[in-house]
């Protein structure tokens, strides 16, 4: 996975985890919270990240 991919799904993660906690527990859990983790450490650009998250919320609000 590069670092692109590492942002994105960082972003999808934390934004889905602070707006829908329920969902993620459910959907994806204890999994979700360690793949934070772990792509929390890689770091990156938080400006882009930022963005990023924006996008991921603004798409998780129309599936969910």
């Amino acid at each position: 996975m590069d670092q692109t991919e590492r942002e994105c799904l960082l972003a999808w993660l934390r934004g889905f985890r602070q707006h829908w906690p329920e969902g993620f527990a459910r959907i994806v859990g204890q999994v979700g919270d360690d793949t934070i983790a772990r792509l929390a450490v890689t770091g990156f650009d938080p400006n882009r990240y930022l963005k990023l998250r924006r996008i991921a919320i603004e798409n998780l609000s129309r599936m969910l």
